[in-house]
């Protein structure tokens, strides 16, 4: 049986993802949206607010760079000189 612990359950209009933590790339707000970035250049959208992603995915790691955007850290690619966040996946979070 597969373990559902540390899955993270997203629910869209749709459907419903249970996505594992390490395969989130970011997260960014959008008005009363949360757009969620994951592996394989995949992405879906969701009708909650990112506050209510925080408190479910600070303790894996993820840092909250902006009001509109919670990274994980596994992906920045590099900060520039501006105070952008360049992930793996050549998306861009500014931080605050």
């Amino acid at each position: 049986m597969k373990n559902f612990e540390n899955l993270i359950p997203i629910a869209t209009h749709t459907d419903q993802f249970m996505l594992k933590p390490e395969d989130i790339i970011r997260l960014e707000a959008q008005s009363n949206y949360t757009l969620i970035y994951y592996t394989g250049n995949r992405r879906v959208l969701t009708s909650k607010v990112l506050k209510e992603y925080v408190s479910k995915l600070i303790p894996h790691g993820f840092l909250r760079t902006h009001q509109t955007h919670l990274i994980n850290p596994k992906y920045i690619q590099c900060i520039t000189s501006d105070n952008k966040v360049v992930l793996t996946d050549t998306s861009v979070a500014a931080v605050s």
